[in-house]
């Protein structure tokens, strides 16, 4: 299936990818009509929320003052399991989420969220930490994240890597590194908040609709 989708991108007159990863990895297989759209997002919903939003905190029983750590979806891979292993003893209320518990064997406080809360779950979240073991191509959860002015910890797989070097966030591969790496960003948390919204900031719907219609013209 692969060698055939491949083979068809190669006759297409313009392939769109999200990252520039995958830009090169398609130009490695022969795609030579390659261009890059970022994922991109309404800015309006995320000037709404809340740091400390403790009537969110009672509705979903998230202690008052716990530091949250988001670790993702509740999916093996998208890696919840080796962050766990990695922060269980850490002392940090760890929370993820989904239309599903996949991971329901891990001792995580699990929530399914409409979009508007699980965008202040990102935002009351000390850190958010994104592990991912899969190729990914962008990753919109660290993209929503820094869209929260919320530091975000992540592995790097595929195109998440560009996100974060870019971003100005931290690329860890080593999941037990991860207590470490959750202290330093909450000792920096302007820093890091401010270097990642300042990146993702530009990636709105207006950026959305001009690349698209260069590439389509």
């Amino acid at each position: 299936y692969f060698s055939k989708l491949l083979a068809r991108l190669r006759s297409c007159d313009r392939v769109i990818t999200v990252s520039e990863y995958w830009k090169r990895f398609l130009e490695k297989e022969g795609c030579e009509n390659t261009d890059i759209i970022y994922n991109s997002f309404d800015l309006a919903p995320f000037r709404s929320l809340q740091k400390n939003a403790p009537d969110f905190r009672r509705k979903y029983g998230i202690p008052e003052n716990a530091p949250v750590i988001y670790i993702g979806n509740a999916i093996r891979e998208k890696g919840v399991y080796e962050v766990y292993e990695g922060m269980k003893n850490s002392g940090f209320h760890l929370v993820m989420t989904g239309s599903k518990n996949r991971a329901a064997d891990l001792p995580v406080h699990f929530l399914s969220l409409d979009r508007n809360d699980y965008l202040q779950l990102l935002a009351i979240s000390s850190a958010v930490i994104a592990m991912s073991r899969m190729e990914e191509g962008w990753n919109r959860i660290a993209h929503e994240a820094m869209l929260c002015k919320t530091p975000v910890i992540g592995s790097g797989a595929g195109g998440m890597a560009e996100l974060l070097e870019k971003g100005g966030q931290i690329k860890l591969s080593d999941p037990s590194g991860l207590p470490d790496a959750v202290r330093k960003v909450m000792d920096n948390t302007s820093s890091y908040a401010a270097k990642g919204y300042e990146y993702v900031k530009q990636f709105d719907l207006a950026y959305f609709e001009r690349r698209w219609v260069e590439v389509v013209n």
